[in-house]
């Protein structure tokens, strides 16, 4: 819970400033997106919010850009994809991932949380694989320094997490 500008309690979403979650009834939510001293209202039903795999248009609302202008801002010539972006169909190259980040100056993973949510949960997946693996090693041999530095590395970094 946090609260808006105006003190309006609301649950953020979003680690952009002005984007707030608030609650209007079970299953109900209302997104207020702050622009200057207007603010946009979405109504959204809790099922969208679970499953809002980016927050691209939510951005270009907020900037006041259309589609087309975005798109332009990206180097497209039609603004297709931009939408398919937006509604989650294709992911971004690299390069269009980190040309939306600057020009709405919010990281990549928090544009598209979904997307860095499944490469956690997949590198997690891989890293117990790995582990697994390397576990199953002699402890003697000529590559017994290199595996000890490997699983050191796998411990340390499930230690910061």
């Amino acid at each position: 819970m946090g609260t808006d500008e105006r003190g309006t309690k609301c649950q953020y979403t979003n680690p952009a400033r002005g984007a707030c979650l608030y609650t209007l009834s079970l299953g109900c939510w209302l997104l207020g997106l702050e622009k200057g001293r207007n603010r946009t209202l979405l109504l959204m039903e809790t099922e969208d919010i679970r499953t809002l795999s980016n927050y691209i248009r939510v951005h270009r609302k907020k900037s006041g850009l259309n589609q087309h202008e975005l798109s332009m801002l990206l180097g497209y010539i039609g603004d297709g994809q931009v939408a398919r972006h937006e509604r989650s169909l294709s992911l971004p190259t690299l390069t269009t991932a980190l040309a939306y980040e600057v020009i709405f100056r919010v990281p990549v993973a928090d544009l598209f949380p979904a997307t860095r949510e499944r490469a956690q949960q997949d590198i997690d997946e891989r890293i117990q694989a790995l582990k697994g693996a390397l576990e199953q090693r002699s402890g003697k041999g000529r590559y017994a320094p290199v595996t000890a530095r490997k699983l050191e590395w796998i411990a340390m970094r499930y230690e910061s997490t």
